[in-house]
């Protein structure tokens, strides 16, 4: 791992996930925002594909590090 910060935490590594507001693209939701939840990591680690918890429609976000 690396240095701790100024707090004694050490930094994380790899890919960071939480849930994320995304306006969903299907006629169903209408373009809403909804909340995503996490998703699964696609063309070698640059984006991110992610589903609609409402009617399952998939997005690709890109995907967030901590470095």
């Amino acid at each position: 791992m690396g240095d701790p910060d100024e707090h004694g935490h050490e930094p994380a590594s790899g890919h960071v996930v939480w849930h994320q507001e995304l306006i969903c693209p299907s006629p169903r939701c209408r373009g809403r925002r909804r909340t995503f939840p996490p998703g699964v990591l696609i063309e070698d680690g640059d984006r991110e594909r992610r589903t609609c918890p409402v009617c399952g429609t998939d997005v690709k976000v890109p995907a967030f590090y901590r470095r």
